[in-house]
């Protein structure tokens, strides 16, 4: 019998927000570091802006 370590145990865990995507409408202050932080949890983060003329 095998004993699962926590080490192990967290390796083969997914991250949590892995497969969650994010829709990012911020421009300004704390929305953007935010949506950095959720990229770096493995969140698929599609950053919508204006179009410029």
């Amino acid at each position: 019998m095998s004993r699962l370590f926590y080490d192990e145990a967290m390796s083969n865990a997914g991250t949590p927000l892995d497969g969650l995507v994010v829709l990012d409408f911020t421009h300004a202050l704390a929305g953007p570091y935010y949506t950095m932080l959720m990229a770096t949890c493995r969140a698929n983060v599609v950053k919508v802006a204006a179009a410029l003329k």
